[in-house]
């Protein structure tokens, strides 16, 4: 990170799962999403977001 300069561009996204298959999601920007397969199902998931814009 020292060494960007521009950061606008930089994204992280965090995903944690349980031992219960329980999961959390949290990203610095929007546009981090995940697919979780449940009861039969593929649901897409956008998590929450710590900076808007870019």
């Amino acid at each position: 990170m020292k060494s960007q300069s521009d950061r606008r561009d930089f994204q992280v996204g965090y995903f944690a799962v349980n031992k219960k298959g329980e999961v959390g999601t949290y990203s610095i920007r929007k546009g981090f999403s995940y697919t979780i397969y449940q009861n039969g199902e593929n649901k897409r998931v956008d998590p929450g977001f710590y900076l808007e814009g870019k």
